[in-house]
Order: C-alpha cells, then structure tokens, then sequence
C-alpha cells in the first residue's frame, strides 16, 4: 500500500479529506433577485489550493489549513497516532511500540482469515 501525501493526523483517514478550493464561474442574472454561479460556463474552469487552504476530515471532523494533513509521519508514528485516537495508552519507546503493532497485525490477520 503506497502513502498517501494527505491523511487526517487524527483519524488517518486518507479517503475523507475535503478542501476548499477557489475556482473561476460564470455569473447568470436574469434580474436582480436571481443572481447564480456556474463553474460548467466559464472560460476558465481550473481550481486552485495550496497549504493555506482550509481542509477537513469527514470521518473525524479534524479541521485545518491542508499543511497539517501533509503525511511526513512514518509508520510507527502513524500507529502511535492510531491508538491515541482510539483511546488505547500506546508505549513510549518504539521498540514497544513495534511488538504491539506485530500483535495487532498478527491478531487482524488470524481475523481476516475465519471470516474468508
């Protein structure tokens, strides 16, 4: 599994991540009561965000500039991140922390096989 540039730092969830995006649209009035945009229309239909941009997780609700999405966490941080987020007191060297991600992954795995 390849990691993803963007993942919630809380819940890393990577398929649940919104942002807000500028983008160019059309302006139709056909008076001044009915004003409406239409991104279909205009001539330039790109969208742009940066790491300034705001963003947010649906799985979670973590919300903040995309910068703090940026996924530079290596995997064993990302498994202290996990266990946080779901309550479980995780170890404080990495070593510890090791063995128990190989426990979960070996528990997980005897799971994935029953349910076959």
């Amino acid at each position: 599994m390849s990691k993803s540039q963007y993942q919630c730092p809380q819940c890393l969830s990577s398929g649940t991540l919104e942002v807000i995006v500028k983008v160019s649209a059309k302006v139709n009035q056909d008076d001044i009561d009915n004003i409406e945009t239409d991104i279909d229309e205009a001539k330039d239909s790109s969208h742009e965000w940066d790491q300034n941009s705001a963003m947010s997780c649906t799985n979670c609700g973590c919300f903040n500039v995309s910068s703090y999405f940026e996924n530079d966490r290596t995997p064993i941080e990302s498994f202290r991140t996990a266990l946080t987020y779901y309550g479980i007191a995780a170890p404080q060297s990495n070593e510890e922390l090791m063995s128990l991600e190989y426990s979960y992954l070996k528990k997980l795995s005897r799971a994935v096989e029953r349910n076959k």
